[in-house]
């Protein structure tokens, strides 16, 4: 999984930690501000989410393919809050990338991916699909509702 943002607003929200493994860059994330940890959604359509965009800066992290990074337990979450407006790239796709239509909208799942649907409190408009420099196929949307 992979994801990046690419133009538009966002805030930056640090001080949180991994509570669960499998996070990784272009998920969407929940924070949980009582322990000052994150984790997956758990339930679709959620408005109060963060998109992970954690940098690859050790030398253990450098050896993995981006597709393959995720975060230990623990470990410091670089995650942020997508404003109206705001272009976004990820892989992190519910289903197979053949489902998803340019101009269709789009909503955060369960695990924290992107979801075909218009029931979302956050929801984005698909605007192109790409493949990733490291071949995953990827959705390119803008933030349509926050």
């Amino acid at each position: 999984m992979n994801g990046l943002i690419k133009n538009g607003l966002y805030s930056t929200q640090g001080g949180f930690t991994a509570k669960a493994e499998g996070l990784g860059r272009g998920l969407f994330v929940v924070p949980n501000y009582v322990d000052n940890t994150v984790s997956i959604p758990g339930t679709d359509a959620l408005g109060d989410v963060y998109f992970v965009q954690c940098d690859i800066d050790t030398p253990i992290e450098f050896g993995k393919a981006d597709r393959d990074f995720v975060l230990p337990i623990g470990d410091a979450v670089k995650m942020h809050k997508l404003t109206l407006g705001c272009k976004f790239v990820t892989t992190s796709l519910e289903a197979a990338i053949g489902t998803y239509a340019v101009g269709g909208v789009v909503m955060i799942s369960a695990a924290g991916k992107l979801k075909a649907n218009l029931d979302g409190l956050f929801q984005a408009t698909i605007t192109e699909k790409i493949e990733s420099y490291d071949s995953e196929p990827a959705l390119v949307c803008i933030v349509t509702a926050v």
